[in-house]
């Protein structure tokens, strides 16, 4: 997923510096070049101007004033030029540019001598000079036409390039997560499942072996604790059962009674030693217990044994000579019963 979003966000990068390209490659060069030569073309027509009112200028003062004008105008006229030029992408551009240069340098020259006239020497050479500013013109409109028409080819490619990489990445992403649910999530939900009915005594339940990952190591450390809370429980359910042989055999001649107490089930024997008026009570937890705590079992066994103790009295104080607990939850006592006062 991080190699996704990386691959995703150099994409957009690029994209971003795409588009930055295209900017440049339409808006600044491209109409920097058109506006520089129009002002180029706009500071000739001013000396051309000033040369035509030059000479119908009267006075030394004022020819020297226009000259001024015109050589500041040639300045400014030089320097749109230079913008234009280098902004230039084109080669013929380039070559208009360049006779458009030396056209101008010649008609500098042309009107500083005394004998030029304008009609008959810089005017023609004026028209050929603005019929080159609108081949220039032209030449730029059209690769401007052309430029645009290529980036909006570029953007549509960029477009369809962008929604298949999105379209690319949802699949990537949603194949990485099914992958996910299927090596990872699918597990642990059964797991989970599993330890639920673990939980509820089931601990034949079968656990899905895992692979060599962190889910793998889970599952495994729970089919390790299945098998150690199945050994428990067996070998508790063995000792019970052992603890039941022995007293039993104790108590061959007792009684024997079922009884639920507090919801727990009992199993009490009853029977009489060799002593007078002496009796003994087995209490046999007919559940399993697991983990059990010993004097909440004894505390618990005891209430069971009362009324037995009571009944076999008939009523008669009684009194306990002896009791144990037994594989922590069977209760063993031995009373006797007392002659009335």
């Amino acid at each position: 997923m991080v190699l996704l979003i990386a691959a995703l966000g150099g994409y957009g990068l690029y994209v971003l510096q795409a588009a930055g390209g295209f900017v440049v490659e339409v808006y600044d060069r491209p109409l920097m070049a058109i506006n520089y030569g129009r002002a180029a073309s706009l500071d000739f027509a001013e000396m051309d101007k000033e040369v035509m009112r030059r000479e119908a200028a009267g006075t030394d003062r004022e020819r020297a004033a226009i000259d001024a004008k015109i050589d500041h105008l040639g300045k400014l006229f030089n320097e749109d030029l230079a913008v234009a030029a280098a902004r230039s992408l084109h080669d013929d551009e380039q070559g208009a540019l360049g006779q458009i240069h030396d056209l101008v340098a010649r008609w500098n020259e042309l009107r500083r001598e005394p004998w030029a006239v304008y009609s008959r020497d810089l005017g023609p050479l004026a028209a050929k000079i603005v019929e080159r500013f609108d081949v220039l013109a032209e030449l730029a409109t059209g690769h401007s036409f052309v430029q645009r028409r290529r980036v909006v080819s570029d953007v549509e490619f960029f477009q369809y390039t962008s929604a298949g990489a999105l379209l690319l990445a949802l699949l990537l992403a949603a194949g990485i997560t099914l992958v996910l649910g299927r090596r990872i999530i699918r597990p642990l939900r059964e797991a989970a499942t599993i330890a639920d009915r673990i939980a509820a005594g089931e601990l034949q339940a079968p656990i899905p072996s895992g692979g060599q990952d962190e889910t793998g190591m889970l599952l495994r450390s729970m089919t390790v604790m299945q098998q150690n809370i199945r050994e428990m429980v067996e070998r508790e359910q063995a000792q019970r059962r052992s603890a039941q042989n022995r007293l039993a055999e104790a108590l061959e001649n007792s009684r024997e009674e079922l009884v639920r107490v507090e919801g727990r089930q009992y199993e009490v024997r009853v029977a009489k030693t060799d002593m007078a008026d002496t009796w003994r009570i087995l209490i046999v937890r007919a559940t399993v217990v697991i983990d059990p705590d010993a004097e909440l079992e004894r505390m618990r066994a005891q209430n069971v044994a009362k009324p037995f103790m009571e009944r076999t009295c008939k009523g008669a104080p009684y009194s306990q000579i002896m009791d144990k607990l037994q594989d922590e939850v069977n209760y063993y006592v031995v009373f006797t019963c007392r002659a009335a006062a």
